[in-house]
């Protein structure tokens, strides 16, 4: 079971592997006197920054609670995130063990209005379970605006303050580079306008749409929990927002007068950069194939630049495209922000 590899500092790899192994004796020995005969235990903290930490502790105490599991000395319940998840689990540590996963969600809008309503002890007006579909299900977020409420704030004001928060976090994650992100801002807007629209995407649709089937950047949103992945009854990975509260975020950003075509004419302007780069390649080997000689005559080299030239005039078509439209997004900013600075 040891999961370190011999060499260099091999001292302390050796001391940190024999605490490890005293964590799991321990662990042991506190099964042992359960007198029920099959106990519960259930670990916390699967998060992928603790487990970039304590990558070794980690894998070790999974392949112990594999052991106990199959000897039916106990039952595990490992609680992770959705960041944990989106590097592949437990199944990627200990991939020939049984898991049986169970995805926690969100309460519904009336368990929600019921919720607050029994903290506040009355019943909610029309207008505050409005303000309630903005917030959402999500537990944490019910118990922040339960704080605000009793701290003196009316639940509209606060869940618009909360909301403001939200909104601020993602046009931080996009502009000042406090959250560290493997994608561009076109790529993460894309998904945002996706995301407004949809309320869930499917992985696949996602990864090779806006990604072009590179995993990385989608999965580095997941980990900022601007995101998470859900798989679905089928097996199918769906994304959804972070939380009920980013959903609404990004329908108010994606509906924002001055952000979404200034965000449009980047996402247009890069679209315009990826088909200018397959021209200039096109016409590159096509350039090639001219100065080639008596393999122009090639039956093989007069198809292939027949495709070059085919290609070649569809992605002019799409520049067209996509400048005519990076050019309206830019007309529209600009009446935008005269009549925001009239």
């Amino acid at each position: 079971m040891d999961a370190f590899t011999p060499g260099a500092g091999k001292a302390a790899v050796t001391t940190k592997t024999t605490n490890i192994l005293k964590i799991l004796d321990i662990l042991s020995a506190s099964v042992a006197k359960i007198k029920d005969p099959e106990p519960l235990i259930i670990i916390d903290g699967f998060t992928v920054e603790n487990k970039n930490k304590h990558e070794g502790f980690m894998k070790m105490l999974m392949q112990w609670a594999a052991y106990v599991t199959r000897s039916q000395k106990a039952r595990v319940i490992f609680v992770a995130d959705s960041t944990f998840e989106a590097e592949g689990g437990l199944h990627e540590i200990i991939p020939t063990a049984a898991i049986d996963e169970i995805v926690l969600g969100d309460v519904s809008l009336d368990t929600a209005v019921s919720t607050i309503g029994q903290q506040l002890g009355t019943e909610l007006a029309p207008e505050v379970v409005e303000t309630l579909r903005v917030l959402g299900g999500r537990f944490t977020d019910l118990r922040a605006l339960l704080r605000r409420i009793q701290g003196g704030q009316s639940p509209q004001d606060a869940v618009q303050e909360m909301l403001t928060v939200s909104c601020n976090r993602v046009r931080d994650a996009m502009f000042s580079g406090t959250v560290k992100l493997d994608c561009t801002n076109a790529q993460l807007w894309q998904l945002i306008v996706q995301m407004a629209e949809h309320a869930d995407l499917s992985y696949d649709d996602v990864l090779f749409s806006i990604f072009k089937g590179n995993s990385t950047p989608l999965r580095s949103l997941v980990r900022s929990n601007l995101f998470i992945m859900v798989p679905s009854h089928n097996g199918e990975m769906r994304i959804f927002a972070g939380s009920p509260l980013l959903q609404s975020a990004f329908k108010q950003l994606a509906s924002d007068p001055l952000l979404r075509p200034g965000m449009d004419q980047l996402v247009y302007a890069s679209l315009v950069q990826a088909e200018t780069k397959k021209v200039t390649d096109y016409e590159a080997e096509l350039v090639q194939l001219n100065l080639s000689g008596e393999a122009n005559r090639a039956e093989s080299t007069t198809d292939r630049k027949a495709f070059l030239l085919t290609a070649l005039a569809d992605s002019q078509r799409k520049i067209a495209v996509y400048d005519a439209k990076r050019r309206a997004c830019e007309s529209t900013l600009k009446r935008a922000s005269t009549i925001q600075s009239s």
